[in-house]
């Protein structure tokens, strides 16, 4: 409030949405009163943090499963809050991007969570901009799929700052101005543990999965305007053999260009060090 008139770039996390479900208990029953509450904060067989399985994934009963997506909907009723006291409190004169790191799946491909593939109801996200006044930028919606690496280049852009050019990701003005029509590019995507990865590449409507675990390989082919869900995959269809290798081919070329990338690196402090054991994304 003393330097609210200085220029000020704002990060802020909201943990929640995230398992376990919890949200206050005036928000359990917000969105869906109807729903009987079994007190259940976790899918079977997750645990808090990664890796965040510890058996294999099995489905629930409809009640159970009810009032699991009805705590998830009520922690994103929750963060609805307290977004709108965070933007009441900034001028109308700020910038502001709001994103998240992942989605959930609920059982969506026989599994719980996030963390553990590529699929839509993990990595489609919301990307939402609130310009500045005055600023010019059209409303609406973009149906154009864009990434989250484009959000740097976009804010730099948007506040007149020089581009950098050692990061991945474009600047999206243009297409918030619509001055210029915007080139469709391809949008990747990546997952790893210990022992497999996957990459995911989205292109022309499609999205081609590439999940490798040792000397095994699977591929996957979504054509996500007929099959927005990926339930029906192609890959194994001969009429999509030329487009399964252009989009594996688009994949490799954008595995080189990420390895040729290298960030200053500053080391970690023992206080990060010391939050990120507390969220179990690291161990002693």
């Amino acid at each position: 409030q003393e330097n609210r008139e200085d220029p000020f770039f704002l990060y802020v996390h909201y943990m929640d949405p995230h398992a376990p479900y919890a949200p206050p208990e005036n928000y359990r029953h917000q969105v869906s009163p109807q729903v009987k509450d079994t007190g259940q904060v976790l899918p079977p067989g997750q645990v808090y943090f990664p890796p965040f399985y510890e058996k294999p994934a099995s489905a629930l009963d409809s009640a159970s499963f009810a009032s699991l997506v009805a705590r998830y909907d009520g922690e994103i009723r929750y963060v609805d809050t307290m977004l709108e006291r965070l933007l009441d409190a900034l001028d109308e004169n700020t910038l502001i991007l709001l994103t998240s790191d992942h989605g959930e799946e609920f059982y969506d491909h026989e599994s719980w969570g996030h963390g553990h593939a590529l699929h839509q109801e993990l990595i489609r996200v919301p990307l939402t901009v609130r310009p500045a006044t005055g600023s010019g930028l059209k409303t609406g919606s973009i149906d154009q799929p864009v990434s989250v690496l484009d959000i740097l280049p976009t804010i730099l852009d948007l506040c007149n700052l020089p581009p950098v050019d050692s990061i991945s990701g474009r600047s999206l003005a243009n297409l918030m101005f619509d001055t210029t029509p915007t080139k469709p590019v391809a949008i990747f995507s990546e997952v790893l543990s210990a022992d497999w990865r996957a990459r995911s590449v989205v292109w022309e409507g499609f999205k081609l999965i590439d999940s490798r675990k040792g000397k095994q390989t699977q591929l996957q082919l979504f054509d996500l305007a007929a099959d927005p869900n990926e339930q029906s995959d192609l890959a194994n269809q001969e009429a999509f053999a030329d487009r399964i290798q252009n989009m594996k081919d688009l994949l490799v070329e954008e595995q080189y260009k990420a390895a040729a990338i290298r960030l200053p690196t500053h080391g970690s402090t023992i206080a990060g060090m010391e939050g990120a054991e507390q969220l179990g994304y690291t161990k002693k």
